[in-house]
């Protein structure tokens, strides 16, 4: 519920002007500074891997704000996008193997993965693809958080995801999170659809 004291509150709410960073919205449960804990997501909310799901969106950004959860404007920083990642099959297998899943998954996922990508190196979206579709049914959150400390060990930031007329961008590092202003309901939005690139290119 808000409180009385959030009514009153009144700021200008508007996105990052300082070069390589963009400005996104989030609806959920965040605290304040750059100093951002991400925690593991509930199942069914992987649609594109183990993240913070932040929106160019505003009208996505206030539809996950619904409740007791709040909207959030995030500023990023300019980091490596998944895309510009790559592992070996090897570090990959490795990792795969010891994740907590049924016998026949993980049979079947090593086997997916010998097949279907046989040279190296891999792009890094790659165990983003195993995770969304062959083990998020059994995909528990201390597993989730591996899979995102493996992509951000692998230097891994986020992943920008181009989706029907807005952006998503999963945050897999949180140091990638510049800062975090929660949105009240008297404050003045200057831009509500965000551009979906950083400042300055």
């Amino acid at each position: 519920m808000l409180s009385f004291a959030s009514f009153l509150h009144e700021a200008v709410i508007a996105p990052s002007t300082e070069p390589g960073t963009m400005t996104l919205w989030h609806g959920g449960r965040l605290g304040g500074g750059p100093n951002v804990d991400l925690h593991p997501n509930r199942h069914g909310r992987m649609f594109y891997g183990p993240g913070l799901y932040l929106t160019t969106s505003y009208q996505q950004g206030k539809h996950y704000a619904k409740g007791s959860r709040s909207l959030y404007q995030v500023v990023i920083r300019k980091g490596t996008d998944i895309d510009e990642v790559t592992v070996s099959k090897t570090e990959l297998l490795a990792f795969i193997r010891p994740l907590r899943m049924t016998k026949s998954t993980k049979e079947y996922v090593v086997s997916r993965l010998t097949d279907t990508h046989p040279s190296q190196p891999l792009p890094a979206r790659v165990p983003i693809g195993y995770v969304v579709n062959w083990l998020s049914d059994e995909m528990n959150s201390a597993t989730a958080t591996n899979v995102r400390k493996w992509l951000v060990s692998h230097g891994v930031d986020y992943e920008i995801v181009p989706d029907s007329g807005k952006t998503i961008v999963v945050i897999y590092n949180p140091k990638s999170i510049v800062s975090v202003t929660r949105v009240h309901p008297r404050d003045t939005i200057e831009v509500f659809d965000l551009p979906a690139t950083f400042v300055g290119g």
